[in-house]
């Protein structure tokens, strides 16, 4: 429920991007630097966050987390130039960061191998139903009041999460004493060193750095194509929410799927639809083509999400907890990366040259992760 809350008001902010590049007269590049900066402070936030969710617990930095975004989002209200946006985004990024490690972690310290893609269900369900009511209301909000106050109350919502959290959720670490004893930075990379040597994990490590750069390089490209087909801000908002649902049916069944079949067999074709679809979104010439696509790259999202689980599975239960850490390190390396790249590319060639650069590079990671699986 928290997550969901969370989600709710962070995704207020989804239908901001068109009215972002117009209000502070952005280039592709610039707005694409955004999540470059998003991406960067997440990867820098990762393993700090791991470190001290191990020592003090999963809970104070869900909470600190939470109170980073709510004052990332809300300040956009107050931001009067492109670098105030950007040091904002920064704080995002921190807060998300530790905020997704702590959940992830929380999640790990109640599940079991047998169950994990179910239990991890829940929260996937709660972000989408977050996704339900956040889009179109911040839609709405960006139309009719205008851009500081849609911030204002994404603000307000996130605090208000902040408090939720605080009051309900109970700590799943379990301290030894009244601190708990962890390593700094270069004990954590060493404590992977274990969890690297095995061949499987590896593999599907390397494919989420792909998957995570293509994901959120689309999130960064998809304004782009809004602007281009002129799209509303309470039409975006409707969009976004579209695609929550089509997410909030699918990971139920894609969860029990995995569970059933292997989490390997659900990810592969979900790369395949993602990827293509990446190729596809430039096409559309309206938005009754669009929604068909991203409603596909909604499930093709929602199975490709079981790759983080299958690398849990790969690993011993005393080494579960780490899994997440380093599966957002490695992820938010391709996020940096492919967010640039693609940045640069829609600056030089255009949307549509980007997008199928995005979509290539998933296809072609998703290939070679068959073809070693294959040879196993």
């Amino acid at each position: 429920m928290t997550i969901g809350v969370a989600f709710a008001g962070f995704s207020c902010s989804f239908p901001m991007g068109p009215t972002l590049i117009q209000t502070f007269g952005m280039t592709n590049l610039q707005f694409g630097m955004l999540t470059t900066t998003f991406a960067f402070a997440k990867l820098c936030w990762n393993i700090p966050s791991s470190i001290l969710a191990e020592r003090y617990g999963r809970k104070p930095l869900l909470v600190g987390g939470l109170c980073c975004i709510a004052t990332g989002l809300g300040g956009v209200a107050a931001a009067s130039c492109y670098e105030e946006l950007l040091l904002l985004r920064l704080l995002v990024g921190t807060g998300v960061a530790s905020t997704f490690t702590a959940a992830g972690m929380y999640i790990t310290d109640i599940s079991h191998p047998l169950n994990s893609a179910r239990t991890r269900a829940p929260m996937q369900m709660g972000m989408s139903a977050g996704l339900l009511l956040g889009p179109a209301g911040g839609g709405y909000l960006l139309e009719h009041w205008g851009l500081q106050t849609t911030s204002v109350v994404v603000g307000l919502i996130s605090l208000g999460t902040v408090l939720l959290a605080s009051l309900v959720l109970p700590e799943t670490l379990v301290h030894s004493g009244a601190r708990r004893r962890t390593g700094g930075l270069m004990q954590t990379l060493q404590s992977w060193g274990p969890i690297l040597q095995d061949k499987s994990f590896r593999r599907i490590l390397s494919w989420g750095f792909c998957y995570n750069g293509a994901f959120f390089a689309a999130h960064a490209l998809l304004p782009l194509a809004f602007t281009d087909l002129s799209l509303s801000p309470s039409v975006i908002g409707g969009v976004s929410t579209a695609n929550a649902v089509v997410g909030l049916i699918a990971t139920p069944i894609v969860a029990r799927a995995a569970d059933h079949f292997g989490k390997l067999a659900v990810v592969l074709p979900g790369a395949v639809l993602y990827g293509s679809c990446l190729i596809l979104v430039p096409q559309a010439t309206s938005l009754l083509e669009l929604l068909p696509i991203l409603a596909t790259m909604q499930v093709g999202g929602a199975m490709c999400s079981q790759g983080q689980m299958h690398a849990m599975d790969q690993v011993g239960i005393r080494h579960r907890a780490k899994v997440p850490g380093l599966w957002n390190t490695f992820g938010d390396v391709g996020m940096l990366t492919t967010s640039a790249a693609c940045a640069t590319i829609a600056q030089l060639s255009g949307t549509t040259t980007a997008f199928q650069a995005d979509g290539m590079f998933l296809l072609v990671a998703t290939s070679v992760l068959f073809w070693v699986s294959r040879l196993r």
